[in-house]
Parts: structure tokens; sequence; C-alpha cells
């Protein structure tokens, strides 16, 4: 069973400082003779975006975005960069197919 869960998470050593976490639990149930199910193991997964909320209080969010945003543009860019050589070895590459295939 998966369930997604909302908390509102408090580190003791550092003063007025709440990170507001989304996480999805995964449960894994046992279900005994009398037909309940009881939990056998939890497993808490969260996101890496809400995870660096509890390490780097205050500015981690900011942080992590901010790098997510950065490496967006350098993949753009790159990609941008990199099309007309990608377009021509996918060009040398159908030549060589359609050689291939003719008799």
């Amino acid at each position: 069973m998966f369930i997604n869960i909302h908390q509102v998470f408090a580190l003791f050593f550092v003063p007025f400082y709440e990170a507001d976490v989304r996480l999805t639990t995964k449960l894994h149930l046992r279900q005994l003779k009398d037909g309940k199910y009881y939990i056998k193991s939890q497993e808490d997964l969260y996101q890496v975006n809400d995870l660096i909320k509890f390490f780097v209080p205050f500015v981690g969010a900011g942080f992590l975005w901010t790098c997510q945003l950065l490496a967006t543009f350098g993949c753009t860019l790159g990609a941008l960069i990199f099309a007309p050589f990608t377009w021509y070895q996918q060009q040398m590459l159908d030549s060589k197919t359609e050689k291939a295939r003719r008799p």
C-alpha cells in the first residue's frame, strides 16, 4: 500500500524552523487469521526537493531550485548547440542503412 503524507517537520536544534514536506510511505501489510491487517514494514520515500530542507535549513530549497534551473538551462543550451551535429549523424546513419537495404 502506498500513502501520500504531508508533514510539518521541525528540527529540534534549529529554533523557529519548520520544513513543510510531502512524502510517500510504502507499507507492507500482513493479514492475520482474524482478518485484520498489520504493518509488517514501512518505507518512507521523500522527494529530493523536500529532503534537502532537513539538511540545509532556510536556504536549501532555494539553492536546489537554482541548481535545477541552471541544469535545465545548460541541457537546453547543449541540445540547441549540438542539434546540427546529431542531425548530421542521423542523416549519415540513415543513408548507410538505406544502402545496406538495396540489393
